[in-house]
């Protein structure tokens, strides 16, 4: 024969099922305007080693907003900038 659980368990998972709720909201929230970056970094993408042609760029800007163009390749120049 089983017992019913007593009310003190029945409190302690309730707070515990709640707890985990509230940490997966925190855990998977946006990010916000105190976490953006600190940093303006800009990558330009070539299409060989001599990086005399272009290919695409990508560029993440202080405010957080993005800039991309083209494609990604192994031969890159990067440089970040204080914002």
């Amino acid at each position: 024969m089983t017992s019913a659980p007593s009310p003190a368990r029945k409190l302690f998972l309730l707070l515990g099922s709640v707890g985990l709720l509230a940490a997966s909201f925190v855990l998977t929230a946006p990010r916000t305007a105190s976490a953006l970056p600190s940093q303006d970094c800009d990558c330009i993408y070539y299409s060989d080693a001599s990086h005399t042609t272009e290919v695409g760029e990508r560029e993440i800007f202080c405010n957080g907003s993005r800039y991309s163009w083209g494609t990604t390749s192994a031969y890159s120049s990067c440089f970040c900038t204080p914002c």
